[in-house]
């Protein structure tokens, strides 16, 4: 089986539909751990480098486990102080330390 899988997510920001991969929760073990819970796992399947979700659309960046909608207010200020200043790279894809590779 396969450590990562992919799932659907809608953007709150501009509502464009794309996929992002995610670690499946069997994998999710780490392999070691400090004394104030900081998590390490194997370079393969660190679950934290999954954790942030970017639009390749518009370029919003959010959570798994945060907000579930933007109101009309703060979609326009993002896309205000967002427009044209944004690279749009493939984040959607397994990562590793190295990442995001520019080119």
């Amino acid at each position: 089986m396969e450590p990562l899988y992919q799932s659907k997510i809608k953007c709150i920001c501009c509502e464009f539909t794309f996929m992002t991969s995610r670690v499946r929760p069997s994998f999710k073990r780490a392999v070691k751990t400090d004394t104030d819970f900081c998590g390490y796992y194997k370079p393969e399947v660190n679950p934290d480098f999954y954790v942030v979700r970017v639009c390749p659309n518009c370029g919003f960046a959010s959570t798994e486990n945060g907000m579930e909608r933007l109101n009309d207010q703060q979609k326009k200020q993002y896309h205000e102080k967002s427009t044209g200043k944004i690279r749009i790279i493939a984040v959607c894809e397994a990562r590793n330390k190295q990442w995001p590779a520019t080119s």
